[in-house]
């Protein structure tokens, strides 16, 4: 591990408390090494959580720690079904039998995950999981959830149901830019060698991509952008139906849309639909107002 991040000359290391000893472990190897031969190493600092729930997940079956071989993990690489899959199936209170009995929070995996990443506005979002044949709530905050889940009346499958919406909240912006990434290595770019790739997500969730290709007379060249974006349209589906858009190039910086890109992102997005812009490394979110706030439409056609 001390070598992985010493590699790559690693200044932070995202990680959880119970890896404190072996950042502590890649310090002191590297200022050994660094005594013994000059300056040559980066001593990493340790960038710890600032949300305390954060500093150690417990796995999805209440034990102390994830682990790949006990099968209780959530992967960022999840699809949003894998997600729900899991979160069914997650550890909460053994006590908890009935929907009527009181419940406990404290220990119970589910409400952990929540207080590690639910956020206000998810209630706006997916307050509709906690609508029921029998009975329904209308809450607005995590404490208004604790408060009726420990008083009895709240079943464990809303809370559920509320977190694996939750959870692929926070996931997806991450996935679309890892389609967009696995996209730009189909990109046909022999002249620019240039690579970009694109995907759009739909409100339904369905998905379509797209690369940058080519052409020898550089003006049939089709940007990776257009090509998710006509897939998209050709498909039927409209600028109302596009929930997201990300964008993944393989230069140095992060790479933004052509003007003939945005000139078509303006007529096929609406204007505050998020664009998520990286390279790999770093990224930008922005939308087709802020890249082209002056853009030629049909009202200047009249």
């Amino acid at each position: 591990q001390a070598a992985d991040i010493t590699a790559f000359q690693a200044t932070t290391v995202p990680v959880g408390e119970d890896q404190e000893p072996m950042i502590e472990q890649t310090r002191e190897i590297v200022r050994k090494f660094n005594s013994t031969y000059g300056p040559a190493l980066v001593e990493p600092e340790i960038l710890l959580p600032d949300n305390a729930a954060c500093l150690r997940l417990p796995g999805t079956d209440g034990k102390a720690k994830m682990s790949k071989s006990l099968g209780n993990c959530i992967y960022l690489s999840d699809s949003a079904d894998e997600v729900r899959t899991k979160v069914r199936g997650m550890y909460t209170d053994p006590g908890h039998l009935q929907v009527s009995d009181p419940g406990k929070v404290e220990g119970n995996t589910v409400f952990t995950y929540l207080d590690a990443f639910c956020r206000p506005e998810h209630f706006e979002r997916y307050g509709d999981c906690f609508h029921g044949r029998k009975v329904s709530f209308d809450f607005h905050s995590l404490d208004e959830v604790k408060a009726q889940y420990r008083a009895g009346g709240l079943g464990d499958v809303m809370v559920k149901n509320f977190l694996a919406a939750v959870l692929n909240d926070t996931l997806e912006p991450m996935r679309e830019r890892r389609r967009a990434l696995e996209q730009e290595k189909d990109a046909y770019a022999p002249y620019s060698n240039y690579h970009v790739g694109a995907c759009i997500l739909c409100k339904d969730g369905t998905t379509f991509y797209g690369a940058n290709i080519e052409n020898a007379s550089y003006g049939g060249t089709n940007c990776g952008e257009r090509s998710a974006i006509f897939a998209a349209y050709s498909r039927g589906y409209r600028r109302q139906d596009i929930d997201a858009i990300a964008i993944v190039s393989d230069g140095k910086r992060i790479g933004t849309p052509c003007g003939i890109c945005r000139q078509v992102l303006s007529e096929l997005l609406e204007p505050d639909t998020p664009i998520i812009l990286s390279n790999g490394t770093d990224k930008m979110v922005t939308n087709i107002a802020k890249l082209l706030p002056f853009s030629f439409s049909s009202e200047d056609l009249d």
